[in-house]
């Protein structure tokens, strides 16, 4: 069985023995959110990460495709984000005389959706379809590094592309406009994942290096929407285990390819959600939810990962509505992370703003997410073993614009 020591390097970043490898394979830089999914709403990412309930429009079919029964005309969206931030390596920092780590700024489209309602003549239930695209998992970010010793300077420059991005056809229920059900299958599509790594060294050569992985996968989401009042809405969401099938990764170094790994393939856990929203007052709402991450049950090629317990995401959004609506949030979300010898996975802590307003025949969201996450593990200082911290600190900006046909 595979220790979580093993996969703690991964979530680290960057030199000084901080992430080599993903489960004993390839590289990624944000090592910590790798089964974290990604939240494509704009209008959700503002609202503290709360998408169970907060997306309502055809965005809803990738997280709770029950929203679509709610939906009064036909509606497509789409929309990206902005990464950026700091890496803390605290061992380099004493080792070097000079080191500076950053997730320099990248931008991905991330979604795309359309769904329409569809009616029922002469029926108390009603339709809705909708199709879409979504990046599920995102490993897309940049970063730089730069260190220097005595008289030597060193620097790492790379990036990743790619990630789980998901084409998701999705049908729903409108239940008497009091209660929703829908179902959403989700199917990969551009199934390559990208790293280039620039090095250059003491001597001031610079080695470029890249892999290439093919990678499929597919899973079911379902979920519920309940109007318990005018005022009180309950949403449910879940989506069951699945299988990430990954083939064998392609190294290309100064023009030399060579195939590294044997393919593998990993059972990602499920995860559950479930979600309540309050209309406090004619202009304000605030929503809450928790998720489920069942980490313990990750299995990388029919192995279950030792060292981490499961953990959960708490989440909650409040929204002052108007011609300009303002969004707050705050999350605590379980990452897949640990302190050395310990099992608790760590929690990214951040908080959301953002607005959503007409922009012409247009609706535009916007979102910005501030968050921290840190791990301790014990290092060498030369003299002895003492306990250094990583520390990312992760900012991300998006948008998602709306059009009703």
């Amino acid at each position: 069985m595979k220790a979580i020591s093993t996969l703690a390097a991964l979530i680290a970043l960057l030199p000084a023995g901080l992430m080599p490898q993903f489960l004993g394979h390839e590289f990624i830089i944000l090592g910590h959110e790798f089964i974290s999914p990604t939240i494509a709403d704009a209008r959700s990412a503002a609202m503290g990460r709360t998408e169970v309930l907060s997306t309502v429009s055809s965005n809803g079919m990738f997280s709770n495709p029950a929203a679509l029964a709610m939906l009064p005309s036909p509606q497509g969206q789409l929309g990206g984000r902005m990464l950026m931030g700091l890496i803390g390596d605290e061992q380099a920092e004493e080792s070097y005389d000079s080191y500076s780590s950053t997730l320099t700024p990248q931008f991905s489209f991330n979604h795309l959706s359309f769904a329409m309602p569809y009616s029922v003549t002469g029926s108390n239930v009603n339709l809705a379809f909708g199709i879409g695209y979504r990046t599920y998992f995102d490993w897309e970010a940049n970063f730089e590094s730069n260190w220097s010793l005595d008289d030597f300077e060193i620097s790492t420059e790379g990036q990743t592309r790619g990630g789980l991005k998901m084409i998701t056809p999705a049908l729903a229920v409108n239940l008497r406009d009091q209660f929703f059900i829908g179902a959403a299958f989700n199917q990969s599509v551009s199934g390559t994942i990208s790293e280039e790594f620039k090095d250059t060294g003491f001597t001031g050569s610079t080695v470029t290096s890249t892999t290439d992985i093919e990678h499929s996968a597919s899973f079911l989401q379902v979920g519920a929407i309940a109007r318990i009042s005018p005022r009180l809405t309950l949403g449910y969401m879940f989506r069951p285990a699945f299988n990430w099938i990954f083939e064998p990764a392609e190294y290309t170094e100064d023009g030399v390819t060579t195939t590294v790994e044997d393919g593998w393939e990993l059972t990602i856990p499920s995860v559950m959600g479930i979600g309540v929203s309050l209309q406090t007052s004619h202009k304000g709402l605030i929503t809450a939810e928790y998720q489920t991450r069942n980490f313990s049950d990750l299995e990388d090629d029919g192995e279950k990962q030792e060292g981490i317990d499961n953990g959960a995401c708490f989440r909650v959004g409040i929204e002052n509505q108007g011609p300009t609506s303002w969004r707050f949030g705050f999350f605590r979300d379980a990452v897949f992370m640990t302190d050395e010898d310990d099992t608790m996975p760590k929690s990214q802590m951040g908080l959301t703003l953002g607005f959503g307003s007409k922009l012409g025949g247009l609706h535009l969201d916007t979102f910005s997410e501030f968050s921290l996450v840190s791990r301790e593990y014990e290092g060498y200082d030369g003299f002895d073993y003492v306990i250094y911290e990583d520390k990312f600190t992760i900012i991300r900006l998006g948008l998602s614009l709306t059009t009703e046909f």
